[in-house]
């Protein structure tokens, strides 16, 4: 009762989505699959489909499989399953290499079954990625990490904690040579999305990291604007202040600080780093203090909650066309 079967009419009400993944058994998959792929690209995933069904599924148009091997049947010798049918279609294949999910063997006999050309790196990150151990949330279940591997208190993997260029370092640690491992995290997702990333050439976006011999960030280029050497703070407040001009709203100098009570308050409501929490005067309509912050991944905030939290009286978002970061104020 909890599974909803595609449909392409309710599915047009939402703009600018660029990849759904369906599990092309469910009643209405191939007319679904049929009727949005000139323009969202489909990815098989979260199924239980055979090798014919996911052939077909291909043929009306899907052209990826979605972290391939978890959620989907096994690649068997006599039932191939979805992972059989996307080899012989020559279709993407994302994989989740964080060193948990996917073994080594197998990683790198799916990188010689697809190709650099093919198969894409993914994270599958929840929001504990990149923080120390401890309990998280995620999707309103509870996570335990611990080094470096998400579960539930079943034992059961609970996505990534992983960031895309630890990927990249995996794959490179596992035997695939550095250049394809990078391609497979930049320039083919870039192809298969059909966006203007993942090479450095006239015409394209201005995004790239600058690494050290051992995979160490050094350098983030966004939009061809530098970010050298910045700390969590220092990054989250420079984008906190581009949107803040973007939208013409005045605001004072900030100030940061781990102690910052109202800070820490707000972040643990929200879930997020107390780094991406700043006070400043944002003085559009008065002098009063704010709490600004920036979201470095847009979920379900309970915003309300948060000034609550800190006896503020209001919460107001910015309007943000960009998709990252999410960013708002309190008040």
């Amino acid at each position: 009762k909890y599974i909803k079967n595609p449909s392409a009419e309710e599915f047009v009400q939402f703009k600018n989505v660029k990849m759904i993944t369906v599990a092309p058994e469910r009643p209405g998959s191939m007319e679904f699959i049929k009727a949005v792929t000139p323009d969202c690209i489909v990815s098989l995933g979260h199924t239980d489909c055979d090798f014919d069904t996911a052939n077909e599924a291909i043929k009306n148009g899907a052209n990826c499989l979605t972290h391939i091997y978890n959620a989907m049947p096994p690649f068997h010798h006599r039932n191939p399953g979805p992972i059989g049918a996307g080899f012989v279609n020559h279709i993407y294949a994302q994989i989740i290499c964080d060193g948990f999910h996917i073994s080594k063997p197998v990683v790198l006999a799916t990188y010689k079954m697809f190709g650099a050309d093919r198969m894409t790196l993914i994270s599958d990150s929840i929001r504990s990625a990149g923080l120390p151990d401890g309990e998280y949330e995620s999707g309103g279940l509870k996570v335990f990490l611990k080094n470096g591997a998400a579960r539930l208190a079943d034992g059961t993997i609970a996505g990534s904690s992983a960031t895309l260029l630890d990927c990249v370092k995996t794959a490179v640690k596992f035997g695939i040579p550095f250049d394809d491992a990078v391609r497979m995290a930049s320039r083919t997702p870039a192809e298969m999305l059909g966006v203007s990333k993942g090479q450095i050439k006239a015409g394209f976006d201005a995004d790239m990291l600058i690494v050290d011999k051992d995979i160490n960030l050094k350098t983030v280029i966004v939009n061809g604007e530098v970010y050298d050497n910045l700390s969590a703070q220092d990054y989250y407040k420079t984008n906190v202040m581009r949107v803040l001009d973007k939208e013409k709203i005045a605001y004072e100098p900030f100030s940061y600080s781990p102690e910052l009570t109202e800070g820490v308050k707000i972040a643990e409501v929200l879930g997020e780093d107390p780094a991406c929490v700043f006070k400043t005067l944002v003085t559009e309509s008065s002098d009063r203090e704010h709490f600004v912050f920036v979201i470095p991944v847009a979920e379900t905030l309970d915003l309300k909650a948060a000034a609550r939290a800190v006896g503020a009286k209001s919460v107001s978002m910015l309007k943000q066309k960009e998709l990252l970061p999410l960013t708002g104020y309190i008040h």
